[in-house]
């Protein structure tokens, strides 16, 4: 190719920086040959970048022919960590023969998290046990069972159970919740509940609720602490919306009054005469924030309908920001709670200009001027322009600030040519971004 002997005639200092991306971008796309093409035809021997992010790279993707080629050619040999990340025994083993010292502090937790079995059983073979605790975590939450048990089998991170076994409830993984169970008693609790039911793992809440709905000692439906706003499984169910979750653990509430018709389902008498109340899954006015905050309809719906006869107007405010037209309308027709100017205000904040037009022609609350104030800050230029037009509460120079500290030009330029006695009262000095800091010292220029 002319081109890549044109490119060859180069000496090492001529070599463009582009020149030395593309080869590190085909290490990082898995493209091995084509980087040791590039190395022997494009760069004719020389490479004047760092080569160790190239060899990280094609290691990360296994690639042992390449690692091996430019190794024998000069080249830095990759760290441990990324070969244990791209799941390629040989090219590990191949590591820990010539160069064992290289790297290997995350070599353990990579090919943990990445569920490389084989390679974990090289590395405890080998000693090779740094950040045990992460490993067995991130084999955990990844769903990695054989990589779990064979960590616990030598002793490696299995004291961090109680953190691994929420990990693994959070993301549905309940053959390792089992197991966990299992070999390491106790570290069940109400907070493994709450990350199955918060990430809408059925299957793991219902297996918890069998297996300790007569158990004692644990209290799977405590609420949350101080720092999580006293919230409870079902609250944190309807974060995302997870309906057939909450209406499980209604059953359930159901079930357990039906047994004592009390709040509190049961008292057992422990060890030491202690006594533990076992709680009833019930929701919060948290609940339907969440649902509103996340614009799940059927949730609010359904917790309108089970658990409360009108929402605050905070709810309303929330669901605006959300941008769930449908339920501001169902709000609107179905309760008599009120909105707020918070309501279009988020709507602006947030872009949603179907709200904000909708409220503007349906409701009587407003806006204030943090509508166009965070609608600007925000780079919604659409929602500004609608404002202008059909508003009255106008903006402050909070509007032209925050567009322009966040870059937003169109937005700048929008305002300057509407409101044009807000340049002379910002602060120039404090716009992060040069160039429109520059173009309102032109147009607005301050003295001292």
């Amino acid at each position: 190719m002319p081109e890549a002997r044109a490119h060859a005639e180069k000496k090492p200092h001529q070599v463009k920086f582009w020149e030395s991306n593309a080869l590190l971008a085909a290490a990082k796309g898995g493209h091995g040959a084509m980087a040791i093409w590039m190395f022997t035809d494009i760069f004719n021997g020389f490479y004047m970048q760092s080569n160790q992010e190239v060899m990280d790279q094609l290691a990360s993707h296994g690639d042992l022919e390449a690692v091996r080629r430019l190794v024998a050619e000069g080249w830095q040999p990759p760290r441990l960590d990324f070969a244990a990340d791209g799941g390629n025994i040989a090219l590990v083993q191949w590591l820990l023969d010539q160069h064992k010292d290289l790297g290997k502090q995350w070599a353990l937790k990579n090919a943990a998290a990445k569920g490389h079995l084989a390679i974990v059983k090289l590395l405890v073979n080998e000693g090779i046990v740094y950040l045990d605790d992460q490993a067995f975590c991130d084999a955990a939450a990844n769903g990695h069972l054989a990589v779990v048990q064979t960590l616990k089998e030598n002793n490696l991170g299995w004291n961090m159970a109680y953190k691994a076994i929420d990990l693994a409830a959070s993301h549905g993984h309940l053959e390792i919740v089992q197991y966990l169970h299992g070999v390491c008693s106790g570290s069940c609790t109400h907070r493994t509940m709450r990350a199955a039911a918060g990430s809408g793992h059925l299957h793991v809440v219902q297996w918890l609720h069998t297996q300790f709905a007569d158990d004692p000692n644990v209290d799977l439906y405590e609420a949350g602490t101080k720092q999580q706003f006293n919230t409870t499984v079902m609250d944190v169910s309807a974060v995302n919306g997870h309906l057939h979750v909450i209406k499980y653990l209604h059953e359930v509430a159901l079930a357990m009054e039906t047994v004592t018709a009390t709040v509190v389902n049961q008292l057992d008498q422990l060890s030491g005469g202690m006594i533990l109340e076992k709680t009833i899954p019930t929701c919060t006015p948290a609940a339907i924030q969440f649902a509103a905050a996340g614009g799940h309809l059927e949730v609010l719906r359904w917790l309108y309908a089970n658990y409360w006869t009108e929402p605050s107007v905070d709810v309303m405010d929330v669901a605006a920001a959300s941008g769930n037209l449908m339920m501001i309308k169902w709000l609107h027709e179905n309760t008599t709670a009120k909105f707020s100017s918070a309501a279009m205000d988020g709507a602006a904040r947030e872009g949603h200009l179907a709200i904000v037009k909708w409220l503007h022609e349906n409701r009587s609350e407003g806006c204030t001027v943090k509508a166009m104030d965070d609608a600007a800050a925000m780079g919604h230029l659409h929602v500004l322009q609608w404002l202008n037009e059909h508003r009255s509460e106008s903006c402050s120079a909070k509007a032209l600030e925050g567009a322009a500290s966040e870059g937003h030009f169109d937005v700048a330029l929008f305002l300057a040519s509407k409101y044009p006695e807000l340049g002379g009262v910002i602060e120039h000095d404090f716009i992060e971004n040069r160039y429109i800091s520059s173009w309102l010292e032109e147009e607005y220029p301050q003295h001292d």
